[in-house]
């Protein structure tokens, strides 16, 4: 332990996924978990990742409601709002240099609902078992990102609980998003 050799490493883990193997240590397969992969096919259909938040909605409400998932976990963070719509650029424009054009603030405001990428992916998690996730840090200088889903045991409770970890920062959802599903899980 004194000494990190990265071949060392890498041999340990090997032996360990081979004794796994060997002594049938591997815990049986449950038939109703399945994961669902961002794989080379499903980037060929839908395009290179990050997706759009209204494709990643539209997997949500397929996977929540025609699928009928009991619950749906998602083991990536979105911690920036979605702006590829371009929602943002038209309405920058309807405020200052189109606002007199027109019916083009009318049209803005008529296609926000559709462009508003994050309030699709939102409204598709509302009110469903729908679990998003976050991690904490100590090696970004206490930055903090997005909103943390609140605690499972407040901070009295840890009092005097040995081997707990301090950590500076956080990447979590943004807060549409915390909103709607506000179970998160750590990853």
């Amino acid at each position: 332990g004194w000494v990190d050799y990265e071949w060392v490493t890498r041999l340990d883990q090997r032996v360990y996924d081979q004794r796994l193997l060997w002594f049938d240590l591997l815990p049986e397969r449950d038939e109703r978990v399945v994961i669902v992969d961002v794989d080379e096919e499903s980037l060929k259909r839908f395009g290179r990742w990050p997706w759009h938040r209204d494709v990643v909605g539209r997997l949500a409400g397929e996977l929540l409601e025609r699928q009928q998932v009991a619950v749906l976990g998602f083991d990536v963070l979105f911690a920036e709002p979605d702006t590829s719509s371009g929602l943002k650029t038209l309405q920058k424009l309807a405020q200052g240099a189109l606002r007199d054009q027109p019916g083009f603030v009318a049209q803005v405001q008529g296609l926000q609902p559709q462009l508003d990428f994050d309030s699709r992916f939102a409204k598709a998690l509302d009110g469903r078992n729908a679990v998003l996730g976050y991690y904490f840090t100590s090696d970004r200088d206490g930055h903090t990102r997005g909103v943390l889903p609140a605690p499972v045991m407040d901070a009295a409770a840890m009092h005097g609980v040995g081997g707990v970890t301090v950590w500076t920062g956080y990447g979590a959802n943004i807060a549409p998003l915390a909103q709607a599903a506000p179970q998160a899980g750590f990853f």
